[in-house]
């Protein structure tokens, strides 16, 4: 929980772009007239006027954090930290054992009242104490609704997982399709290695260590990830809202 997301490198430049390259990046990315148009036709590094650095790809600025995180999925506000390219495994990890124990929980106080029940019906009633009553009424009321919400974001971060994307990739995905199907083309998600290679760069070689809180055996740099397709330098190339790498030309109807 309190492991940090990772962090990029000061003064950190992406390789392959000329100085003249970095500069406009920088002028685009403080200009006032910068719009989600214009990025989206202009192939170029990113700039986080706010961190005085360059983005690396799959990093976003994080309000809350006041800094860049590399893959940044959220912030989250249950263990006030951003969940990142090295605590994102951690995350789910956490998700998962705080389910599995609230589960526990509520399933033991569900026996009790059953067996209460049951000695109700087998003529020998052996009621709950007052205190008892109120512990587990109190604790049902609060683990009913954050069980529900916890099962929510452990499926939806299980989803995340298979697709190897992270919550704010999503929405640029959607997107991106949105914007491919406008041009009836074809949409493709450069870091999408088909569910079970992504499982693995998610959570690890070793699946005896995947649901374990340590960190995974092949945790990268956050500064490279590799590509499904094309070269591993394009990936600079894929901005914000750049369509250019992951939309293909439709194939023909047979």
């Amino acid at each position: 929980v309190t492991t940090p997301p990772g962090r990029i490198p000061p003064g950190w430049t992406p390789e392959g772009f000329t100085e003249e390259e970095l500069e406009n990046a920088k002028v685009i990315s403080t200009s006032k007239e910068k719009s989600r148009s214009r990025n989206s036709q202009w192939n170029a590094p990113r700039y986080c006027c706010r961190c005085s650095q360059f983005k690396p790809p799959r990093a976003h600025h994080c309000s809350e954090c006041n800094t860049c995180t590399p893959k940044m999925d959220h912030h989250c506000p249950w263990i006030n930290n951003c969940v990142g390219n090295d605590n994102h495994k951690l995350f789910f990890v956490f998700l998962f054992w705080g389910i599995t124990g609230i589960g526990y929980t509520m399933a033991v106080y569900a026996v009790k009242i059953v067996l209460m029940f049951y000695s109700i019906y087998d003529g020998e009633p052996r009621y709950l104490t007052a205190v008892q009553g109120v512990i587990i009424t109190v604790n049902m009321v609060i683990l009913c609704p954050l069980v529900l919400g916890m099962l929510s974001l452990f499926f939806w971060q299980q989803g995340l997982a298979l697709s190897n994307t992270t919550t704010i990739e999503f929405h640029i995905k959607r997107y991106a399709q949105a914007q491919a199907r406008k041009e009836d083309k074809k949409y493709q998600w450069p870091y999408d290695f088909g569910p079970p290679k992504n499982l693995i760069l998610f959570f690890g070689e070793k699946s005896s260590h995947w649901l374990c809180p340590v960190l995974p055996d092949n945790l990268g740099d956050g500064i490279n990830f590799p590509v499904a397709f094309g070269e591993r330098i394009d990936d600079f190339l894929l901005c914000f809202f750049s369509l250019t790498l992951i939309t293909l030309e439709p194939e023909p109807l047979s």
